[in-house]
């Protein structure tokens, strides 16, 4: 697994991303899914998925679903603001 870590939020790999703040879809009716749950539901579909912006916790305890599915662009790691316990 291929990770960009994202160290600036002007990363050309985050434009999809900045595109779709301001609209719910785009023209070719891309859409965010922000939750881990729906994320892992879309992995499991033919659905393509372009990108995903995650933590690192969440690619390792997803990477069995990752694996199985080729992604447009690249999968971007964040690291999370806070941990909570």
């Amino acid at each position: 697994m291929n990770l960009t870590p994202v160290n600036d939020i002007n990363l050309p790999e985050l434009s999809i991303y900045h595109q779709l703040r301001d609209n719910a879809f785009t023209s070719d009716n891309s859409f965010i899914a922000d939750s881990p749950k729906v994320v892992n539901l879309l992995l499991k579909t033919d659905i393509t998925v372009k990108s995903i912006l995650a933590t690192q916790e969440y690619y390792d305890t997803y990477a069995h679903l990752i694996k199985e599915k080729t992604f447009l662009n690249s999968l971007l790691q964040v690291k999370p603001l806070c941990k909570i316990s």
